[in-house]
């Protein structure tokens, strides 16, 4: 006996079951998989840039343990960027929300803690200086 499939596929187009929501539900699910990938698999970075009103102040290599007090419009302290492990936080903050506190430990290239209030941005990069993530 010879199994027709055709019935099935016709079936299933006239279901209520699949509609063009299931297709932008696979799809969205598609692209978070390819996005969680591309976190996973992105490499270490090998220098922490720190720019200060958008000028680069300090490079340091990943690698060396070291805690840097950031002076912010005369205030000591401001900042406290903190290099260990191969991982950069930032442990403390004098501005009100502290969100760049709240971000937790960055190491892979392209991730960035940026402090508004005090317009601090730490920034991995990889091998060549500044990459860029597209």
């Amino acid at each position: 006996m010879k199994y027709d499939n055709t019935n099935i596929i016709e079936n299933i187009k006239a279901s209520k079951y699949f509609r063009k929501a299931d297709i932008l539900i696979v799809i969205f699910m598609l692209f978070m998989f390819v996005g969680m990938m591309m976190l996973i698999f992105m490499p270490s970075g090998e220098k922490v840039i720190i720019k200060v009103n958008g000028t680069v102040k300090y490079t340091y290599n990943l690698n060396e343990n070291r805690v840097i007090n950031l002076e912010i419009n005369g205030e000591k302290n401001a900042n406290v960027v903190v290099i260990e492990n191969g991982y950069v936080y930032m442990k403390s903050a004098t501005c009100k929300n502290e969100v760049c506190v709240n971000t937790g430990k960055i190491h892979r290239v392209g991730e960035t803690i940026a402090c508004l209030p005090h317009n601090v941005v730490v920034e991995i990069v990889g091998k060549g200086g500044m990459d860029t993530v597209v």
